[in-house]
């Protein structure tokens, strides 16, 4: 439990950001939408909260290095010696990155997955 709340702790400011996230995502369908029907809550905090879930898939992606390709080809560095540095070098130097926030995705699928519930209670 105290690991749970250490983590909750240092990623706050992520879990504000999806959060803030998620309420922009149902005020603009709202908005859009109308207030007057109870679907319209329904949908919007389903639009919500499946965009945040979408959001964290991506980044547990990303952190498992699915996207690596895309960072490495603009960013090739050279070395003191002036070779370009290889994608094995390159993979390796930024998989320690990866290691030090590996569950960066969490505060996604947290704010994500109370927007479904959410949703699927305004369904009853």
């Amino acid at each position: 439990m105290k690991k749970v709340i250490n983590f909750l702790f240092k990623h706050w400011i992520r879990l504000l950001v999806a959060l803030g996230i998620a309420i922009i995502l149902f005020l603009i369908y709202m908005f859009v939408n109308g207030w007057s029907y109870k679907v319209n809550y329904m949908n919007a905090t389903f639009v919500a909260g499946a965009s945040l879930f979408f959001i964290g898939c991506l980044s547990l992606l990303a952190n498992f290095g699915a996207f690596n390709i895309f960072s490495y080809l603009p960013m090739r560095r050279r070395k003191e010696n002036g070779s370009r540095e290889t994608y094995s070098e390159y993979n390796n130097r930024v998989e320690d990155t990866h290691k030090k926030d590996r569950f960066i995705c969490v505060p996604y699928f947290e704010v994500g997955i109370i927007f479904l519930v959410v949703s699927l209670i305004l369904m009853i």
